[in-house]
């Protein structure tokens, strides 16, 4: 399953519509999914302290709740992101286009 974190505006419900995934900004709508999935965050930023820009999410939060896959993100890497990506052993992209 494959899920989008961002706001709920223009430009991120096209792009969960075009890769056919479900559109967040807080946990309660996704807390409960137990199957694997790929998270995107095409326009929202991960922040030093683990929030993501423009919702009610912590990165963090989503790693240990969800089943994570894979992670894209369109910002650059840096110093929190590798530590998590160490952490929880999950593959982080960082660079994608959309």
């Amino acid at each position: 399953m494959r899920i989008v974190i961002g706001e709920n505006k223009k430009d991120n419900n096209l792009f969960a519509q075009k890769n056919d995934a479900l559109l967040a900004d807080e946990m309660c709508g996704i807390k409960f999914i137990k199957e694997e999935v790929d998270i995107f965050i095409p326009y929202e930023k991960v922040l030093m302290n683990g929030m993501i820009t423009n919702t009610n999410l912590y990165f963090e939060e989503l790693l240990i709740t969800l089943n994570v896959k894979k992670v894209y993100l369109s910002q650059p890497d840096n110093s929190y992101l590798q530590s998590i990506r160490d952490f929880y052993k999950v593959e982080i992209y960082t660079d994608f286009s959309v």
